[in-house]
């Protein structure tokens, strides 16, 4: 898969990671080869479809993002990619907006 994190910055973001990252997938799953595929969605601002077959199922990588959202585990990972600004905005804005998009989303379920 494309990467766009170099070792040294994988360590990092790895630093902050829960521990017994892929636990709940069904396979484990690639936390860098994840990571890599929501950085490539933060850059790319694609549908989650779009996502290169490379990085796995886009459903999967969409649900763990998910999970990770609602963890707060992207909080740790924007702060740990410090030295790749444009790539902490871009994920910072990408968790924001599914945030929002998710709070939008309980709010119509309670007004019915």
């Amino acid at each position: 898969a494309r990467q766009r994190l170099s070792d040294s910055q994988w360590a990092k973001v790895l630093a902050v990671l829960p521990g017994r990252i892929g636990v709940r997938a069904s396979n484990g799953g690639n936390a860098r080869r994840f990571v890599e595929a929501v950085l490539w969605m933060a850059h790319t601002r694609a549908y989650w479809s779009d996502i290169p077959i490379e990085y796995g199922a886009w459903h999967a990588i969409y649900i763990r993002f998910g999970r990770w959202a609602h963890e707060n585990v992207w909080e740790d990972v924007v702060k740990a990619l410090a030295d790749l600004p444009k790539t902490q905005a871009l994920l910072g804005a990408l968790v924001e907006k599914y945030q929002a998009s998710y709070r939008i989303q309980r709010l119509r379920g309670k007004m019915k």
